[in-house]
């Protein structure tokens, strides 16, 4: 028998039968909580906590707050038990009553408890309540501790409780701040970093963090790895950002085996995904997650589920089992990826294709959003915007998809601005798309520093969309485009990989270098990404490597990206790259047809305009002009190429139509889509559906040649 189940059972014995055993007097004092509550904290301290759950259920059964405080502490944190949420919340609103006020700033944890829905539904009537009665006991404290000014100041930042006001939670933790506090300089930068009740500030939050650091506090390494690595608020520079990665990650190593917490296992396992700070390891990063399953309310099988679709850390993306684990989370209550699963199963890609499981999972996550109301962080609020945007699970409405990141509008990244910009630069819920609008947007992204639209930009002054062209202004955006994502180098997202492998291949910002760019492309398909796939085919294409072409294509074609079907089968036919199948070429040809058609409502406007391509090209057997047309014209007001192939059906027919071609050429003119003015220049130097007039011909042919 273990020394401290001996002294439990001795004690207990002593208190029933009322004996004075002096072992047990010398251990504990001599009440029967204080008794329970002590062995209880005993048990943890000597590294056997499964011990302390019985002493602190005796102890807080007979009225201890002490003990039905610990009990929540252990439930919270799963300290000798299986971690319990629910009955956490239980012992936490029990110890809360405590008369002598001891227990008062447990009210904070309370709150934020139903304000995540912890262990119960999300309440924010009563997270509001638990807030509102933690900062009377905290302001109506004359002396605050340092953990109470912290807790305090975090509820200024945040507005729980309180009206958010930054400056006062500033004002507060920098009245109880001294160095060697990393703590709460680390608290400071998270103010500065997130824009908590104030202007966003990267500058100082890089300061914050870096006396934290040095103050003993690594808790947010990771994040001023980030912000080194991204150019937030400081110049990009991946090998200091490298640097502060492998430091946090030999910490997090230190306590794996320790005291490690659930977060920090889960960070533990994305840095391995990712390769921070070390080599990219996919499968040790899940075995890391793997601990927390079933543990963790779904997070950890989130993040398993992220692991396999982005193939992070792995040699390619398994689709299969990223639905597997996605559908697991959320059926541990985890809705985070209840957007990205409805756009799994839209597409079909890795999964049969369920229309009906698409419009179920955007309307719930819909319906979590907007329940989440102000507490929603921004990428949720970024998430929401979008679906609202595009009408997925829900009528499309761009003023409410606009009106919810109005919060986000100036705070420093950039975001809110470039997704706005992407609503009228894309059309989605307007009449057609409004490139000067769109325009306007993107530049103030790019001033508030975000990169993620500055080639978008610089295309938009190149080809004079939504404004005069300035061919200046479109290198200048270029430029800074591609330093920002050549600085991000093996960290670089997939979709920066693409930005950046276009721009090679456009000698956009950079000199014109086809097979850096072909390179870049086929790294971005090597981690499963199929429409870099498709481009590393389009880039092989263009350079004269047809055989690599037609082998990118095949893979594209076979992973479900039907972008270049018709090239591809068209290379077939003709027996580019390879030997010539005719049969194959027109199999293709009625394959992607009818996987264009099954998609139906969710087709999105590339796949429309494909779908409408195709059954006017005539490939698969037979034109299909009525189907064909209708599906053009459906897109036509706000997807600019749209009329041009429209424009090109009734003049290439074998009865021409120059009427009706001239007037969906001019509907892409007005759009900014100009690359049919030579042919316009010819329809009026020969008279083709409209009066013969060589100055309007000359007039078309001076605009074509100074694009």
């Amino acid at each position: 028998m273990k020394p401290l189940q001996l002294i439990s059972i001795l004690g207990t014995a002593a208190i029933v039968t009322a004996c004075s055993s002096q072992t047990v007097r010398n251990s504990f004092p001599d009440t029967y909580n204080d008794h329970h509550y002590w062995a209880a904290r005993q048990a943890i301290k000597i590294g056997e906590p499964e011990l302390a759950e019985e002493h602190l259920k005796a102890a807080a059964e007979n009225g201890s707050y002490t003990s039905m405080a610990w009990l929540g502490h252990i439930y919270t944190n799963g300290t000798g038990v299986d971690k319990n949420l629910e009955a956490a919340l239980k012992w936490y609103e029990k110890a809360i009553v405590d008369p002598s006020g001891d227990n008062a700033q447990l009210m904070k944890r309370v709150g934020d408890i139903y304000a995540r829905g912890e262990g119960t539904a999300v309440d924010t009537a009563k997270a509001e309540d638990f807030w509102k009665r933690a900062y009377v006991y905290y302001t109506s404290k004359e002396d605050l501790t340092v953990s109470e000014a912290q807790l305090l100041g975090m509820m200024y930042a945040r507005g729980q409780g309180v009206e958010a006001d930054g400056e006062k939670a500033v004002a507060l933790l920098k009245a109880h701040y001294t160095p060697g506090l990393g703590s709460i300089a680390r608290l400071l930068g998270d103010i500065y970093y997130d824009g908590l009740g104030l202007r966003q500030n990267l500058p100082e939050a890089r300061k914050w963090y870096t006396a934290s650091f040095e103050e003993g506090d690594p808790v947010r390494l990771y994040r001023l790895g980030f912000m080194y690595l991204d150019g937030q608020g400081v110049e990009p520079n991946p090998e200091k950002a490298h640097q502060y990665f492998a430091q946090y990650l030999g910490y997090l190593e230190s306590k794996l085996n320790n005291d490690i917490h659930d977060s920090q296992i889960r960070e533990l396992a994305y840095m391995y995904s990712k390769g921070h700070g070390t080599k990219a390891d996919g499968e040790h990063a899940i075995s890391l997650a793997k601990r927390l399953v079933g543990k963790d309310g779904g997070i950890s099988e989130r993040i398993i589920g992220d692991i396999y679709i982005d193939a992070l850390g792995l040699e390619k993306s398994d689709p299969a089992q990223a639905v597997a684990w996605y559908e697991k989370s959320i059926a541990q209550g985890d809705p985070a990826r209840l957007t990205r699963l409805a756009y799994i199963y839209s597409s079909g890609d890795g999964v049969e294709r369920d229309l009906e499981k698409a419009n179920k999972h955007w309307q719930a996550s819909i319906q979590h959003l907007e329940n989440l109301g102000q507490r929603r962080s921004p990428s949720e609020t970024r998430r929401l915007s979008v679906m609202y945007a595009k009408g997925e699970g829900t009528q499309a409405n761009t003023t409410r998809a606009i009106e919810i990141l109005q919060p986000y509008v100036g705070r420093g990244d950039g975001y809110a601005e470039y997704l706005i910009g992407d609503y009228y630069y894309m059309g989605y819920g307007l009449d057609k798309p409004d490139p000067s609008k769109a325009l306007e947007w993107y530049a103030k992204a790019a001033n508030e520093g975000a990169i993620e639209r500055l080639k978008r930009l610089g295309d938009m002054y190149d080809q004079a969309e939504g404004t005069k062209r300035d061919p200046a202004l479109a290198e200048k955006y270029w430029q800074m485009a591609f330093k920002g994502y050549e600085a991000r180098g093996e960290n670089a997202s997939t979709g920066e990989l693409t930005t950046l492998a276009r721009m090679y291949g456009f000698g956009q910002g950079t000199p014109k270098n086809e097979e850096r760019a072909l390179a870049l492309f086929k790294k971005a398909s090597e981690r499963g990404d199929l429409n870099a796939t498709r481009l590393a085919g389009d880039m092989a294409y263009n350079i004269g490597e047809m055989a690599t072409a037609r082998d990118f294509y095949q893979i594209a074609h076979e992973g479900g990206n039907t972008t270049r079907i018709k090239r591809y089968a068209a290379m077939l036919r003709d027996g580019l790259g390879g030997t010539a199948d005719e049969a194959k070429a027109r199999a293709l040809f009625t394959s992607a047809i009818a996987t264009l058609e099954k998609k139906g409502t969710l087709r999105s406007d590339n796949d429309t305009l494909q779908l409408g391509r195709l059954y006017l090209s005539g490939d698969s057997g037979e034109v299909q002009a009525q189907k064909g047309l209708a599906l053009l014209e459906s897109i036509s007001a706000r997807v600019s190429v749209a009329p041009v192939f429209i424009g090109d059906y009734y003049y290439e027919r074998e009865n021409p139509d120059y009427k009706k071609a001239l007037a969906a050429y001019q509907k892409s003119f007005d759009m900014g889509d100009e690359s049919r003015l030579k042919r316009v220049a010819f329809m009026y130097e020969r008279g083709q559906g409209v009066p013969a007039n060589q100055a309007k011909a000359q007039a078309f042919l001076k605009k074509a040649k100074n694009r």
